[in-house]
């Protein structure tokens, strides 16, 4: 067993910490990749919809 350093925290507590670390690493990440699609597919669903009223638009301008 290896001697711990006095006034260190403890081998455990180094592990927990990573631990935790990592899990609030990849909590972060996933949060991060799950904004990122819900805000790409507003971006694309306003261009649809400004897709779909210059369509509109011209569809009324063509009938004219």
């Amino acid at each position: 067993m290896v001697e711990d350093l006095p006034g260190a925290p403890s081998s455990q507590s180094w592990i927990a910490g990573a631990v935790l670390g990592s899990w609030v690493f990849l909590v972060l990440v996933l949060a991060a990749v799950i904004v990122t699609i819900i805000w790409v597919n507003i971006k694309l669903y306003k261009r649809r919809e400004n897709y779909e009223q210059l369509a509109n638009n011209n569809a009324v301008n063509n009938v004219t």
